[in-house]
């Protein structure tokens, strides 16, 4: 999922506090990413004679790797 450590970034920001204080913006970013978990198809089964690709990304929040398959 792309950008995802930006979408969740409201929600990491709740635990980094020494008290725990859900918010309107991690509530907003939790029903985007549960949204975006269940409505897309994001998982398959490998295909192990395709051609396998990766994708990176850092920002000041996060960083992530996605590897993935054509089709």
């Amino acid at each position: 999922m792309k950008n995802v450590s930006s979408i969740v970034a409201p929600m990491t920001e709740v635990f980094k506090c020494k008290r725990f204080e859900w918010n309107e913006k991690a509530q907003a970013a939790f029903e985007d990413i549960k949204s975006k978990l269940t409505s897309a198809s994001i998982l398959a089964f490998l295909g192990f004679s395709k051609v396998f690709e990766d994708e990176r990304d850092a920002s000041r929040v996060g960083i992530g790797v996605v590897l993935s398959q054509e089709g």
